[in-house]
Parts: structure tokens; sequence; C-alpha cells
């Protein structure tokens, strides 16, 4: 049995997924805004372009997962509060059609 609060939190639980894949977006957007500056800071530090470029590369490539599973969460969340929201709906429904019947036999 699933009750009305349960499928609010599956639908909280998938706007905080929300939340969390636009700040994934958002932080890549920053990244990749920022790429000649966080590089020239590498090579401040004494290491040289190439391994700075690479190592720029392989941080953007982490943040890219990070934006596809957070995409990903938000597929799989929805697809739960989908299934909570229908299932509270059926039982609702189908307690309200018993209460008529029950009414009906007075």
């Amino acid at each position: 049995m699933i009750t009305r609060e349960e499928a609010e939190v599956a639908k909280a639980i998938w706007g905080e997924a929300k939340i969390t894949h636009t700040l994934s977006i958002s932080g890549l957007g920053l990244l990749k805004q920022n790429a000649t500056a966080i590089i020239h800071s590498v090579i401040a530090l004494g290491f040289s372009q190439v391994v700075a470029v690479k190592e720029f590369e392989k941080y953007e490539a982490a943040q890219q997962t990070t934006v596809k599973s957070s995409l990903e969460a938000i597929i799989a969340r929805e697809e739960e509060y989908a299934k909570a929201n229908r299932a509270y709906k059926a039982q609702k429904q189908s307690s309200t059609s018993m209460q008529i019947l029950a009414s009906l036999k007075i």
C-alpha cells in the first residue's frame, strides 16, 4: 500500500534530482567558461602546457560523466514517482469505490 506521503516523498526526491542535474550542468558550464584560466593556473604551478591541458580534459570528462549520471537519476526518480503516484491513485479510487458500494448496501 502506497500512502499519499510516500508519493509526495517520491515527488520531492525527483525534484531534488532535477536540482542536482541543473547544478551539474552549471558546474560544467563554469568549467568550460574558465578553461583557459584554469589551464594557465596549472601552468603557473610549474606544469607543462601539455600536462595542464590533459589534466583539464580528464576533469572535464569527469564532469560530463556527472551530468550524464544526474540525467539518468532524473529519469529513474521520475519513473519511481510516476509508479508511486499511479499506485496511490489506484488505491484511492478503489477505496472510494468500495465506500460507495458499502453505502449502497444500507
